[in-house]
């Protein structure tokens, strides 16, 4: 009876917990597939497994094996615009620029132009690179 009571308040709290999206199509994870630098050509990134979560106005990215951050970002229009990211256990702890290069990233903080933004698909591009996902 004690189980049944506690798994019907559970129940009831993620419920009403719940947030809708208020991203649109950028809400949910996307797998970065290939990276383009500015003078240096397009690298596959599909092995590399690293992820970008969405959800309200946080983003998580993260590389299988390897830490992950969590950082903010604001999307207005065709911008994308990311920044604040901090080692995720370590509130205080601010990423590098050279941390945030693995995950495809350029620097600490890094306007984006939302070029495609489909329910499958996402091109972003920065003046130092363009960014392919799929979602996952």
């Amino acid at each position: 009876m004690k189980k049944i009571l506690l798994l019907m308040i559970l129940s009831i709290a993620l419920i009403s917990c719940r947030r809708t999206s208020i991203n649109g199509k950028l809400d949910g994870m996307w797998q970065l597939m290939q990276k383009e630098k500015v003078g240096e050509g397009s690298v596959d990134t599909k092995e590399d497994k690293i992820y970008y979560s969405v959800k309200l106005d946080l983003i998580s990215i993260v590389k299988s094996g390897s830490d992950e951050y969590l950082g903010r970002f604001y999307h207005s229009g065709d911008s994308l615009f990311l920044s604040e990211f901090r080692l995720q256990g370590y509130n205080g702890y601010l990423a590098s620029k050279e941390e945030l290069e693995a995950y495809g990233l350029s620097d600490v903080s890094e306007r984006f132009a939302v070029e495609t933004l489909s329910s499958d698909k996402m091109i972003l591009k920065s003046d130092y690179s363009r960014l392919y996902f799929r979602k996952y």
